[in-house]
């Protein structure tokens, strides 16, 4: 499971982009991320400095079902 704060969600629940790029900590947790409707230059080129990208369609429903406990 990758753990993202709670800033992140609210950025990827309003965005218009289609897809995250980023890389992860030790501790599976976002370090640094860019939202880009180009797959082509953030992800095919050899130079990049993302290691994993995901939809951003595919992971809304389960960003809108969050539970927080207090």
């Amino acid at each position: 499971m990758i753990k993202i704060s709670l800033k992140l969600a609210i950025i990827l629940n309003r965005t218009n982009k289609d897809f995250i790029f980023y890389n992860l900590s030790k501790n599976n947790i976002i370090e640094e991320y860019t939202l880009s409707n180009d797959y082509a230059r953030n992800k095919e080129y050899k130079n990049t400095k993302y290691d994993y990208f995901k939809v951003i369609s595919c992971i809304k429903p389960n960003i809108k079902t969050l539970n927080i406990e207090l």
